[in-house]
């Protein structure tokens, strides 16, 4: 799936204008802060169902699911309702034009994704992730035979494919999904989810605001063209962080399974550094590969992009880091909480700073941009590696 998303991400480029590509990739910013509703239930059912399962108890992880999915209907319905006064809003102020379109589309997305993220977590046993597994291949069948939407249709074929995409994925998952249970609502279960997701999903949300500080970057220094320039930067970082985000699904909660079952530190730190390592060295080949190759590609086949190729270099270099640190979810698998939080702020901070000097420094802001995500993520690398071993074996921290 990756590999397929890889491909269809960049031979879309062929086809949509870097304008059309700056309006989406910033209105797709609603879908990174919208899961802001959710208030991290998610996120704690994705430690305590495996950890749950580790002890034995299942009949508390079926209580904590179907108390997950009761809450979840809400944050769906109120989604639903935001979106329609704001897009109705957007129509008696503007009219039908690519704006609103584009906005219906990703809050639509939205809505889905917010289900399709509760489905993902649930899938927490080796039958499941067989399942899983399959739900991947179908939905990569349908993410290659809805490119040629993209080559008749140009941006609207590009956000149709988006939205069909959505609805086929929800689809699958909801047929394949491992507790079929009905929502029921329980107070001291909400309470734990809440207790063990908040901080982790408020975490997750300070990490996904630092993901997307380059494009509010250069929509504040540099303006929306230049979003749509650095465009394949970012289909090159989603491609980057594809793998480890797939590897991490079966990963953290084999660590969260591990730790309620053994509490074996050691064996942790082994898949949180061999992980980490191993991807690098695999992604490593492929980077070399891709900067002296990437001239050639873009002016064969991307001439509109012709500016971005310097830009890619950088974010291939930055990627190879940021794409590798798949290990780190043993920091979510343990609640360590303070050690996050220095993490993730100490990047937060990194890249702002970095941002800000090379934007005004380099010849092409943009450039600029993509050198500081490689210097601020070579930090982040070694720097989350050397919290990890520290948590683990150095100063081991208790879990619950």
């Amino acid at each position: 799936m990756s590999v397929a998303q890889m491909i269809t991400g960049i031979v879309i480029l062929r086809w949509v204008q870097p304008e059309e590509m700056g309006l989406w990739n910033t209105i797709n910013l609603i879908q990174t802060y919208g899961i802001f509703i959710q208030l991290g239930i998610t996120n704690g059912l994705n430690r305590e169902l495996p950890y749950s399962l580790g002890k034995g108890n299942k009949n508390n992880a079926i209580e904590l699911v179907s108390t997950a999915l009761y809450f979840n209907r809400i944050c769906i319905y109120v989604t639903l309702f935001v979106s329609v006064i704001c897009g109705i809003y957007f129509y008696f102020t503007s009219g039908i034009n690519n704006f609103i379109i584009t906005f219906c589309v990703v809050c639509l997305i939205l809505i889905m994704f917010l289900y399709q993220n509760l489905l993902t977590v649930t899938y927490r046993t080796n039958n499941s992730f067989n399942s899983l597994a399959t739900n991947y291949f179908i939905q990569t069948v349908f993410t290659l035979i809805s490119l040629p939407l993209v080559y008749y249709w140009n941006y609207n074929g590009m956000i149709v494919r988006y939205l069909i995409l959505g609805f086929t994925t929800i689809i699958i998952m909801h047929y394949f999904r491992p507790f079929k249970i009905n929502p029921n609502w329980n107070t001291l279960h909400f309470k734990k989810l809440l207790k063990t997701g908040l901080p982790l999903f408020s975490l997750g949300y300070l990490h996904g605001i630092t993901t997307t500080m380059d494009r509010v970057v250069l929509l504040k220094f540099v303006g929306m063209g230049a979003v749509g320039l650095y465009s394949p930067s970012l289909a090159i970082l989603a491609v980057m962080r594809m793998l480890p985000k797939a590897l991490g699904t079966y990963l953290y909660p084999q660590m969260s399974y591990e730790l309620g079952k053994t509490g074996d530190y050691r064996k942790l730190w082994g898949w949180t550094w061999k992980s980490t390592v191993y991807l690098f060295l695999i992604f490593l080949p492929f980077i070399v590969l891709g900067i002296f190759s990437i001239k050639w590609i873009i002016q064969s086949y991307f001439p509109a992009y012709i500016e971005s190729i310097d830009i890619m270099k950088y974010t291939l270099i930055s990627g190879l880091f940021s794409g590798s640190i798949v290990g780190f979810n043993v920091l979510n698998s343990l609640k360590a909480f303070k050690h996050i939080t220095v993490l993730y702020i100490s990047k937060l901070i990194l890249n702002l700073i970095l941002m800000i000097i090379f934007i005004k420094i380099m010849k092409n802001p943009i450039c600029g941009v993509a050198f500081s995500l490689v210097i601020a993520d070579i930090i982040y690398f070694v720097g989350g590696l050397y919290i990890c071993y520290f948590v683990l074996i150095t100063k081991p921290i208790k879990h619950e």
